[in-house]
């Protein structure tokens, strides 16, 4: 990726993510990956927050939100961020920040 071209950093991304869930409750945060290249700017990063059911819920609305947040800041640079959370029913918790070369058409 080109830094020239305002690229998301998907790190950082997952930073605020976090950031912001920690508005949620109280969980913790087992794990936590990306940027496997020294040389380029992270195009996924991934967190696994732990918590009750509800906390996570809570964190998924969260995500949900940052996630058309993201996409919206980042559309004029012609980029796309993509932030998802899994279904806190089917697992402990994970979200994913991905941010996309290319325009955001949905």
């Amino acid at each position: 990726m080109e830094i020239i071209q305002q690229r998301a950093n998907a790190i950082k991304l997952l930073g605020r993510t976090l950031d912001a869930a920690r508005a949620a409750g109280k969980f913790s945060i087992a794990a936590i990956s990306g940027g496997s290249k020294s040389n380029a700017i992270a195009r996924e990063a991934q967190g696994d927050p732990h918590g009750d059911a509800l906390v996570l819920a809570k964190i998924k609305a969260i995500v949900d939100r940052l996630s058309r947040d993201l996409s919206d800041e980042f559309s004029s640079v012609g980029s796309r961020a993509t932030l998802v959370a899994a279904s806190p029913a089917r697992c402990t918790g994970s979200l994913t920040a991905h941010p996309r070369r290319g325009s955001s058409t949905s």
